[in-house]
């Protein structure tokens, strides 16, 4: 899967992060972006291994089912001997630690080829199998979206217009709504959301939203009385 990272400018919060992940990319580390699901581990390791390698194809791996590690192996990892070619392996903390062994020593062998063009993701930098974990060089935290609210009106005006192809009006109080909902399901939810919603009308209104999301980001601050 080709990764997809936000081309519009983001909140400080993410281009910090991101500015940590690039200047080790660019030093030729192994990368891993640690946080919630959802949240835009791989779209943020994208957006750094484009910056500081941006002659690169830029894909992610999704780990595998256990019952499909013998055929993901051999899927894939032919690619790594490409110096051409940057891998985000995604979600490594589910891989089982004998598929962990077996892509480490595939690492290892395709750094000593020269290629190291490789990050991972993972929820916890402890949850990581320890035969990978052993090859990380850098890790950066990704922050949940509930704590960089500035990036939601961005990224879900960016989502509606991918979804049309088009610019999609979102109404203040639709933006309100979503700009106060606190997004458990992170990027990846508000990604759902807008696409929904932007895929049913030209211009996205509060009643085009989830309840979840009007009941816990629409209500409006109390009228106090003076």
């Amino acid at each position: 899967q080709i990764i997809d990272s936000p081309k519009q400018r983001l909140s400080a919060v993410w281009e910090e992060v991101v500015e940590r992940a690039r200047t080790a990319a660019g030093l030729g580390r192994i990368v891993t972006a640690v946080g919630e699901w959802g949240s835009g581990r791989a779209s943020l390791l994208g957006e750094a291994y484009r910056q500081a390698l941006a002659a690169h194809r830029l894909f992610a791996v999704r780990a595998p089912a256990p019952q499909d590690i013998d055929t993901w192996m051999p899927f894939w990892t032919p690619e790594l001997a490409r110096t051409d070619t940057t891998f985000v392996i995604c979600n490594v903390d589910e891989i089982p630690p004998t598929a962990a062994a077996r892509l480490r020593d595939l690492l290892v062998n395709a750094a000593a080829s020269g290629s190291r063009a490789v990050a991972l993701t993972a929820e916890r930098r402890g949850a990581i199998p320890a035969p990978l974990s052993d090859l990380v060089d850098a890790v950066v935290d990704v922050p949940p979206l509930r704590e960089r609210p500035s990036d939601i009106a961005p990224l879900a005006e960016a989502f509606a217009h991918r979804e049309r192809g088009r610019r999609i009006e979102i109404t203040p109080p639709a933006m309100r709504a979503l700009s106060r909902y606190s997004w458990p399901g992170n990027v990846a939810e508000l990604r759902s959301v807008v696409k929904s919603a932007a895929s049913r009308t030209d211009a996205v209104e509060v009643r085009h939203l989830p309840a979840e999301v009007v009941a816990d980001g629409g209500r409006l601050p109390p009228i106090r009385a003076f």
